[in-house]
């Protein structure tokens, strides 16, 4: 578990330095962000539930699951932050 954890929150840095540097990425609105951060942290965290819990072996299960509402939660908090911008 210290493993996929340890890879899990590599990848999340890893994304996040990747976002914060692009050019592309300052302009976007807070939604498109939302979307793809919670997309990225929701399939992280969903592969590392999905093989930890119950019989295990439902890593990608997990990380489609997780990214799915991940992505969701994360458009919807985004939304809210550009309407509060305005």
């Amino acid at each position: 578990m210290k493993k996929i954890f340890k890879k899990g929150i590599f990848f999340t840095a890893l994304i996040a330095i990747v976002f914060s540097s692009c050019e592309a990425v300052k302009t976007m609105s807070n939604q498109a962000k939302g979307v793809g951060l919670g997309a990225a942290a929701g399939s992280v965290i969903g592969g590392i539930l999905g093989n930890n819990l119950g019989k295990g072996g439902n890593t990608a299960i997990g990380a489609v699951i997780g990214a799915a509402v991940g992505g969701t939660v994360g458009g919807i908090i985004g939304t809210k932050m550009d309407k509060q911008a305005q």
